[in-house]
């Protein structure tokens, strides 16, 4: 099946939310209210605090100005306990910025979002906001500095927000409709090139992009192979007969021309797609002039 490479997709959601004024703006588009200037942005963070728990990884962690903390989360699939996940991401970034003697009025306000592309409480609402309340007078807040709140971009023709809908609807449908979107969409479509390029460097492995240049300068083809054919027998159990490992030295030499030969057939598709020449080069590894005589 192939992976679509979308806003909501993880590696591009990430790409795009390193953006300081998107991501910003992001931000204050879902909170429907102004935010401090952002401080430092981390994507794909990893909290783990105690040997033998379980760990997590939050996709985007922004810190701003004033010291408030944003973990913004892309939820593609219902797994049905998102109240308990936050719950757990909550705990884990309150843990990662509470130093040891620190006291507790130094916890630093947070919030969790989670934008969805499914309902979870399936009441049709675009936005779910939640914060501690005393259940004998809601008048009361908690004040504990934590929100979490679940977007949900199916219902995005029931909100009077007009920019909160046109994100929402561009999440859902892949339209742009607005500044912001068509920002976002252009980082979407060059986050989809990287993608793809890394894709295509996958093809080779490190080992053999070492001596690919080699290869490909004194057309030593027998020689690459026999070379890595070596490092196979190395690596497997002795005794294998003579037949196998000529087998697997010409499977593997096949193996990388047809590697190479799928690089250049993506560097042609990069140039038409006016991607810059250096950039292929450097996305798969073939020279500028072979890049150029494509």
């Amino acid at each position: 099946m192939s992976v679509q490479y979308d806003f909501s997709n993880d590696f591009v959601f990430c790409h795009v939310m390193q953006d300081t004024d998107i991501c910003k703006e992001v931000l204050e588009i879902i909170l429907a209210e102004n935010i401090a200037p952002i401080k430092n942005i981390i994507s794909q963070k990893s909290l783990s605090h105690i040997k033998g728990t379980k760990a997590v990884r939050l996709d985007v962690v922004v810190e701003t100005q004033d010291g408030k903390l944003y973990d913004i989360e892309m939820q593609v699939v219902n797994k049905y306990e998102l109240p308990k996940r936050m719950r757990f991401y909550q705990s884990m970034l309150d843990l990662s910025y509470l130093q040891e003697g620190d006291h507790y009025k130094n916890l630093r306000d947070n919030y969790i979002i989670f934008i969805c592309k499914f309902d979870y409480f399936k009441k049709n609402l675009p936005v779910y906001f939640f914060e501690n309340l005393c259940n004998n007078d809601t008048g009361i807040k908690f004040n504990d500095g934590t929100k979490k709140i679940i977007i949900n971009t199916t219902a995005f023709k029931n909100t009077g927000n007009k920019r909160l809908q046109q994100l929402l609807e561009f999440i859902q449908e892949g339209t742009p409709s607005n500044d912001l979107t068509r920002r976002i969409n252009e980082m979407v479509e060059i986050s989809r090139l990287h993608e793809a390029a890394k894709e295509f460097y996958q093809l080779i492995s490190p080992y053999e992009m070492d001596l690919r240049d080699k290869w490909k300068t004194e057309g030593l083809e027998e020689g690459l192979a026999q070379g890595i054919a070596q490092g196979i027998i190395e690596g497997r159990e002795q005794g294998l007969a003579q037949g196998h490992e000529q087998g697997l030295a010409q499977g593997h030499a096949q193996g990388l021309a047809e590697g190479l030969e799928k690089l250049r057939n993506s560097a042609t598709n990069l140039k038409r797609m006016g991607l810059p020449l250096e950039q292929i080069a450097e996305a798969t590894g073939l020279t500028l002039d072979e890049v150029n005589a494509l």
